[in-house]
């Protein structure tokens, strides 16, 4: 379960925070299904998205091929975290649903 109240946080760049920033921005792509997204609004989910995707430019760490798919196959998060931000309505659609 994540408990994104602390994603502005860990959002630093801190690169002990990484793997949870990660975490938090794959259970965020994959909402309702990869991940129990627990204290969270439609505002929460939308404000840590746009946060993840902030944190997550120039991440050379490749996601998983399932969450990949969804966003930019075989691609790093710092990949995809930046096509997110050209075009997040559909994401952002989903988040708020």
């Amino acid at each position: 379960m994540i408990d994104v109240t602390e994603l502005h946080a860990l959002a630093k760049h801190d690169q002990q925070a990484l793997t949870d920033i990660e975490q938090i921005f794959r259970g965020l792509i994959g909402y309702p299904d990869e991940e129990e997204l627990k204290n969270t609004t439609r505002a929460d989910r939308v404000g840590a998205f746009t946060a993840a995707c902030e944190a997550l430019i120039g991440d050379p760490n490749v996601m998983p091929s399932h969450i990949g798919e969804l966003v930019l196959p075989d691609r790093t998060y710092g990949a995809a975290a930046a096509a997110i931000q050209e075009s997040p309505e559909p994401f952002i659609a989903v988040l708020t649903a």
